[in-house]
């Protein structure tokens, strides 16, 4: 989560995503954007493949978490920033705050819950046939999302796609099933990531910045062997069971919501923008640092607070067996 706010901070606060724009005026920092966001990228896809590998298990009461967090986190950041500029406030504009699922306000959210309820079909699926023949179903996938997607635009397109999420999250969980592993991760993930690099410092150098953005894709096939590499590297780890780390890895996806929510993603690169005109180079590099630490960190103290109130709420409707009815 920490590696994607930096690639918020760098894409939006920097403007990294405007690179392909015809008006775009690059300056000695993007060079150093490019190389930065080409780590910090992978991290969705790792994420995925990460819900893969262990195995999403459908229940409808983490299906409902998931909306009422949704929901609640839309609604309140739309009505504190309409108390800030009550000029903004329209009942169609609050109306929508309550569908952001549909309106796609995450677009990371919407194909993850369309992810969770197609991950007992993918389970079972890659469970009943044979190691061939998912090889071959899982080959046919990676060919038309990694190369006829990422190459001429085809189905999933840049990668934000629910398409592109299923071949990932077919892969976690074949390479769980038929025990496969990455030997040398941190070599891959140091190839990978030097390829996107090296490759998108020469684009620029050679004024063809409108295809440096393409590196970035999901459906980048070194992008998604980095995730993967990645995921090997800690997966070679043996942590023990940590309560704090199972707290505040509990609070990540609300702290994705909180930071990445359209209205709260443009006033953080606000200051990341008024902040670049104030400060040195290394003053700016350190700011921007502590900048995405403190995001993660508030993000996740919000979001412990915002479990105890939705906990405490639904203890009591369990107190009336309300919500039995519907779980």
């Amino acid at each position: 989560m920490l590696m994607i706010i930096g690639h918020h901070i760098i894409v939006h606060g920097l403007g990294l995503k405007n690179i392909s724009e015809p008006g775009f005026i690059s300056d000695n920092t993007t060079y150093s954007q490019i190389i930065f966001n080409s780590i910090l990228a992978i991290a969705v896809n790792s994420y995925v493949f990460i819900s893969g590998y262990f195995g999403i298990k459908f229940k409808t009461s983490t299906i409902f978490s998931f909306i009422i967090q949704a929901v609640s986190y839309s609604v309140i950041i739309k009505l504190i920033f309409v108390y800030i500029n009550p000029n903004d406030f329209s009942y169609l504009y609050i109306i929508k705050a309550f569908f952001p699922i549909s309106n796609n306000t995450w677009w990371f959210i919407t194909n993850y819950i369309g992810l969770y309820f197609l991950a007992p079909f993918l389970n079972e699926g890659i469970k009943n046939i044979c190691k061939n023949q998912a090889t071959i179903l899982i080959l046919g996938l990676i060919l038309l999302n990694c190369f006829s997607s990422f190459i001429f635009g085809g189905i999933s397109k840049s990668g934000y796609h629910i398409f592109s999420f299923i071949l990932i999250y077919l892969l976690g969980r074949f390479t769980n099933i038929h025990k496969i592993e990455i030997r040398y991760a941190k070599t891959v993930l140091t190839f990978s990531t030097f390829i996107i690099s090296i490759t998108g410092i020469t684009l620029l150098y050679i004024k063809k910045s409108n295809l440096v953005w393409q590196l970035f894709y999901y459906n980048n096939p070194f992008i998604l062997i980095s995730a993967i590499s990645l995921f090997f590297i800690f997966n070679n780890y043996k942590i023990k069971a940590n309560n704090l780390i199972n707290k505040v890895a509990a609070t990540t996806l609300g702290i994705y919501m909180i930071h990445d929510h359209p209205l709260v993603r443009d006033f953080i690169a606000q200051i990341v923008k008024d902040s670049k005109a104030h400060f040195s180079k290394i003053e700016f590099i350190s700011f921007i640092i502590l900048f995405a630490l403190c995001i993660f960190i508030s993000g996740s103290m919000v979001e412990l607070m915002r479990k105890r109130v939705y906990e405490t709420g639904l203890s009591k409707l369990k107190t009336f067996n309300i919500i039995d009815k519907f779980l």
